[in-house]
């Protein structure tokens, strides 16, 4: 991921970067990590079958393990598709910071 369109995303205050990649391929890999993380942006690698999906903005649950000491762990995660802005709204990190 490049630089400036981490950035971007700081900027435009998204919760979590959820990807099929699994890293965010840069040369400045550990800053943008930091960067991301330290916007307590979230991020997600290595997902399965987001092309499945059928809408741009979807209910993502991601459940970690908890390992002591350690600031990432494998998740399941569960994309549920389909549901209103409504029925969204509640759990938009945007409207209820």
């Amino acid at each position: 991921m490049d630089p400036n369109a981490c950035n971007y995303l700081v900027e435009r205050k998204i919760a979590c970067l959820a990807m099929d990649a699994p890293t965010v391929f840069a040369p400045d890999y550990v800053d943008v990590h930091r960067t991301l993380l330290g916007a307590e942006i979230l991020i997600i690698e290595g997902l399965a079958n987001l092309d499945a999906l059928e809408n741009d903005r979807v209910f993502l649950v991601a459940l970690p393990l908890r390992v002591k000491g350690r600031d990432g762990s494998p998740v399941r995660a569960i994309a549920v598709d389909g549901l209103s802005y409504d029925q969204m709204a509640p759990f938009d990190h945007q409207l209820h910071p």
